[in-house]
């Protein structure tokens, strides 16, 4: 077994979400000192109302009773603690603002994008799948650099490159990615993003993200990547209780991987560039995305460093092969960018500490 640590440090805000939103009656936003500086609360409405005075769950009764919606999420928000809070996050400016400006409109439920965190600590985490599956990604690109589509369902071309019919059999099978947990007082923001074409579109999406080095941030994660290498060098088929392994038929290895994701994501960034950024009017963006080609071209393979992109608004060409895409080199029309200045998702990994077990 062949283990590394892996440094997950974020270039540009990221995004990865459970899936869940946040609504008005589970936080609220607060000014901190001057009217600039905003800060996001995210509390449990039980909690609240569990450690309220007499008095005050009778007068949320009364509001409740009144149906009136604008009145109950402003007199929980009221009530509730800067104690209470499960964590606190700066605001963005432009959230903060639509925040203030429409917080008692029924029709803008202001819902945030929650961040996958740990149930403990609340500090937030990106899934081991998550960082799996940007690494198979650029893997199975590579391989498949030389590789004609095969005859039969498009679903089954990856089978073919990694020359495997069952998941038993799959190369990947070998590959161990835990869960990221990013240090204590890691740098998150709640911002906005918008859609860029020509110009940016307003997008009511509000998220938690954690923010990276050309963002302000200065987030930094670790997680364990392990390789069974045993796993890879049988030789033989084994059938057990009628199910069969079959040797694995494609090796991964770090170097590997480092490799592929290097050739693939700094590609696919010089190629977003070009097409986006490059001649934009936007001066913000535009500044950000000279420094993420600067910061890109810095990461070394040779000291095990590679670029991935992680998270939500990855984009099309980020999430499939390349030769193969459907229709036939399909790039998005449109970017997402958070905060009209950060393209989303960029994320440096560096191995080190191998440990042979």
């Amino acid at each position: 077994m062949k283990q590394f640590t892996v440094e997950v440090k974020p270039i540009t805000p990221i995004h990865i979400g459970t899936g869940q939103q946040i609504g008005l009656l589970e936080y609220k936003v607060v000014r901190t000192g001057d009217e600039a500086s905003t800060e996001y609360f995210r509390f449990l409405t039980d909690r609240i109302v569990a450690e309220m005075q007499d008095c005050q769950r009778n007068q949320l009764s009364e509001e409740i009773e009144s149906k009136d919606l604008k009145r109950i999420i402003r007199y929980v928000a009221e009530a509730a603690t800067r104690e209470q809070a499960q964590y606190r996050l700066p605001a963005s400016p432009t959230f903060a603002a639509e925040y203030f400006a429409k917080m008692g409109s029924h029709e803008n439920q202001l819902n945030v994008d929650e961040m996958y965190r740990d149930t403990r600590t609340f500090r937030p985490v990106i899934p081991g799948s998550s960082l799996k599956g940007a690494l198979r990604t650029a893997v199975v690109n590579r391989l498949g650099q030389n590789k004609e589509m095969p005859d039969g369902p498009v679903k089954y071309y990856e089978n073919n490159l990694l020359h495997y019919d069952d998941a038993r059999n799959d190369p990947f099978r070998a590959v161990r990615v835990t869960d990221c947990l990013f240090d204590e007082g890691t740098h998150e923001l709640v911002g906005q993003v918008f859609n860029l074409k020509k110009d940016f579109a307003k997008m009511a999406i509000f998220q938690e993200q954690l923010l990276g080095e050309l963002s302000d941030g200065n987030a930094t994660g670790r997680c364990e990547l392990s390789i069974d290498t045993d796993l890879q060098q049988v030789r033989q088929t084994v059938t057990y209780r009628g199910r069969t392994w079959r040797p694995l038929p494609v090796e991964i290895s770090v170097d590997g991987i480092v490799d592929a994701c290097n050739a693939f994501y700094k590609k696919n960034l010089n190629n977003e560039y070009d097409k986006f950024y490059r001649t934009s009017y936007h001066q913000d963006l535009k500044t950000v995305a000279e420094a993420l080609n600067g910061f890109a071209a810095t990461i070394d393979g040779n000291r095990k460093e590679c670029l991935i992109r992680l998270g939500r608004y990855s984009h099309v060409e980020n999430v499939t092969v390349e030769k193969h895409r459907r229709p036939h080199g399909k790039y998005g029309t449109s970017r997402t960018i958070s905060e009209k200045r950060y393209p989303m998702g960029w994320v440096r990994l560096k191995f080190s500490g191998i440990n042979q077990a």
